[in-house]
Formats: C-alpha cells, sequence, structure tokens
C-alpha cells in the first residue's frame, strides 16, 4: 500500500540487488552509490529504478574494475610470503665482489610483483587522505612518477587516478580502518557514544554523525563511527537508525550516551 512500504529481507537474495543493496531500517541504502532509496511510496519499484540509473551503473562498472582481495583475510602461508616480499634488506653489509664478471651483478632484477603495485597504491591513498589531498589532485599522478623514476619497475606499473584512489578509500581502506575500530571498542570494554544531528546541505536530508570515546593506551581517544542519513527526523526515526549504526558494537560496554551539551547527556 502507497506510504506504508518498507525493506523485505528476501530482496537481498535478487540477483540485481544483492551486490549493493542494504536495509536501512524500513528503507534501503546502495552501498555502491552510498545513497540511502526512500520506499515508503514506491517500494521494490525505487530500487528497480535505482538499479537501471546511469550513475549506478558507472559506479559499479568502476567497483569491478577495483583490484579485490589486499584486506581480505589471509592464510599463514599467504601472510609470511607477503611480508617477506615487503621486508627491508638486511642490514649486514655486502662482501665486495672481486670478480668482474660475477654472476650476481649480471642477474636480472626480478619483475614487481602486483602485491607491491598495490602497496604502492595504497600508500598514495592513504597520504591523499591525510594530507586532505582531492580525489581530483591523482589524476594523471602516474604519468608524473613515470617520468620521475623512469628506471623503477614500480613506477611504471603505478596506477592511481582520481576514480581508482576514490574506491580504494571507500572499499577498501576505510571498512578495513571501521573494523579496527569496532574491534578495539570490544577489546578495551567501557566506552562512550556520541551523536549529534543537522541538516546535510548536500543530501537535503538530516544526518546524524555517531563518534565513539574509548581508553586507548593510555589515552582518552575520539573516533569517529559512522553517520546515518534520516529521511524523516521523529524522535522513533532518530531512535532506530542509532540502533541500527550500533548493532555491531558491545552495547554492555556503554557508559554514557552523548549529545549536544552535558543537559542532554545520559
Amino acid at each position: 500500500m502507497p506510504g506504508q512500504c518498507h525493506f523485505q529481507a528476501s530482496w537481498l537474495d535478487i540477483p540485481d540487488f544483492k551486490d549493493w543493496l542494504q536495509k536501512v531500517v524500513r528503507d534501503a541504502r546502495c552501498i555502491v552509490c552510498v545513497k540511502t532509496i526512500s520506499l515508503k511510496n514506491q517500494g521494490i519499484t525505487a530500487c528497480k529504478i535505482h538499479v537501471k540509473g546511469q550513475k549506478h551503473n558507472k559506479a559499479m562498472e568502476d567497483k569491478r574494475k577495483t583490484i579485490p582481495g589486499f584486506f581480505s583475510p589471509r592464510s599463514t602461508s599467504e601472510t609470511v610470503t607477503t611480508i617477506a616480499q615487503y621486508s627491508l634488506p638486511s642490514s649486514k653489509p655486502a662482501e665486495p665482489s672481486t670478480s668482474i664478471g660475477d654472476a650476481s651483478l649480471m642477474a636480472p632484477r626480478p619483475l614487481v610483483c602486483g602485491n607491491q603495485t598495490l602497496k604502492a597504491e595504497i600508500l598514495w591513498a592513504l597520504k591523499c587522505v591525510d594530507s586532505h589531498f582531492s580525489f581530483h589532485s591523482c589524476e594523471h599522478i602516474s604519468d608524473i612518477f613515470k617520468q620521475m623514476f623512469p628506471g623503477d619497475p614500480l613506477a611504471q606499473t603505478f596506477s592511481c587516478g582520481e576514480t581508482k584512489c576514490r574506491y580504494i578509500c571507500q572499499f577498501g581502506i576505510a571498512p578495513y580502518f571501521h573494523g579496527l575500530l569496532k574491534e578495539s571498542a570490544r577489546a578495551d570494554g567501557d566506552y562512550v557514544l556520541l551523536f549529534d544531528e543537522s541538516l546535510n546541505k548536500v543530501k537535503k536530508n538530516k544526518q546524524m554523525d555517531i563518534l565513539l570515546r574509548l581508553w586507548h593506551h593510555d589515552q582518552v581517544r575520539s573516533r569517529y563511527f559512522t553517520s546515518k542519513f534520516i529521511g524523516h527526523a521523529s524522535a522513533q526515526d532518530m531512535l532506530d537508525h542509532f540502533n541500527s549504526a550500533i548493532e555491531d558494537l558491545n552495547h554492555t560496554g556503554i557508559l554514557q550516551v552523548s549529545m549536544d551539551g552535558p543537559s542532554v547527556n545520559w
């Protein structure tokens, strides 16, 4: 019935939806476009319209081109191999060679493997985030590196333009650090939740930001946790979105829930 539609769990099994659809209280969310889809009036039809959109299809195509698997769990043997590849050279000085025709000097250098190139691209993406570079500033950066380091095989395979840098940050780095923050909250025990909601002038929706304040390595640290975009801002809607945001946390460790000022904390 129009005006009373809500998310159905069976939609997650639909082939056209399962790679991007996510439940957000009563509505749906596209994790690729980072957009909340209102289901109130159209229900599943709203999802069908979204999946046919040009912006969504381009985002899905870009996601398929992103190199997967770097942050996924690995077996012990794979981890040891990766660490060995990234280990620094030994500090022990090499013995001088007295032979002009030393075979070690004539041996070809090994080719750069894909993991080494990916590591360089991730380090560059982290630098962009840490220094507040725009993603657009990454355009043609690979061409610059090739000119700067013409003899380096790693520079020749490096490729991290605007779109790739954005997807490495959004689908690789962000989920990885978000998972570390959740594990830290579980391991360290007690923590404080902070939230506030205001109008997002770009999306024209109310945005609820949630932060964690926890004790970590002899320091009190406040860290951004997540955001929820709210189509309606009634008290029940705010409570539903708040509970949805913290459902993966250990609720027994919550010391305090804070918002705005001391007079409204509890």
